[in-house]
């Protein structure tokens, strides 16, 4: 074989590469926008959330009445400014940002005798890193009156049910380590350091970074 032929093959071989790449890279866009066209609905009656509760799946910012957009928005608030700290009103302006976002989706469980809001899930559907296509969970937050009694639970299995019915790969969030409820309540729910994690990436340098990046993968050919 020639030097010329090595090389034409060689040129041939990368491209055939990019091609497949690319077409990786479009097969996972696709799998994310058919999965905002999922009604949540199933996954949400498959929980049992016990008597008194319910929950909604798949709702939008702009479907959400106003008084329950700030409902979810002072509940956030109640909840994460205390681990914030003096961050909080810099973060806060970043949270409101995303929970608006038109890819935005929520859960929100309430009771059924008032209405009022118990607790809520913000999700996306997204490819992380070019390569994980995933649920992410950007809130999962519980009334502090409603805690101990299964919701945080619930709504993790329910958006668990809700990755694998639309052909996620598995569910992620991020996790303040200030936040050490919440970072045991994960890991009693099957998460675990993300490739992605800083501690992962740069172990020398892991306390230099205040918060965890966790997932939850579905084993290979898992619906």
């Amino acid at each position: 074989m020639t030097l010329d032929t090595k090389r034409k093959r060689g040129a041939s071989s990368h491209v055939e590469e990019r091609k497949r790449a690319a077409l990786l890279a479009v097969e996972r866009h696709d799998r994310v926008a058919r999965a905002y066209g999922h009604d949540a609905a199933s996954a949400c009656r498959s929980v049992d959330l016990g008597e008194g509760l319910e929950a909604t799946g798949g709702v939008t910012w702009r479907k959400l009445s106003t008084q329950d957009r700030q409902r979810l928005l002072d509940l956030t608030d109640g909840n994460m400014s205390g681990h914030y700290g003096h961050k909080w009103e810099e973060e806060r302006t970043g949270k409101r940002k995303d929970m608006a976002s038109r890819e935005s989706r929520y859960i929100v469980v309430r009771s059924k005798s008032d209405a009022s809001i118990a607790g809520f899930c913000n999700y996306r559907f997204l490819v992380e890193d070019d390569e994980w296509v995933v649920l992410y969970v950007y809130e999962l937050q519980v009334r502090e009156a409603h805690r101990s009694k299964g919701i945080g639970r619930a709504l993790v299995e329910m958006s668990t049910l809700l990755a694998r019915q639309t052909g996620m790969q598995g569910v992620m969030l991020t996790t303040l380590k200030a936040n050490e409820g919440a970072c045991r309540f994960y890991k009693r729910e099957g998460f675990t350091p993300s490739t992605m994690d800083p501690g992962v990436v740069s172990p020398e340098r892991a306390e230099d970074f205040d918060y965890r990046i966790l997932v939850k993968l579905f084993p290979k050919g898992s619906p």
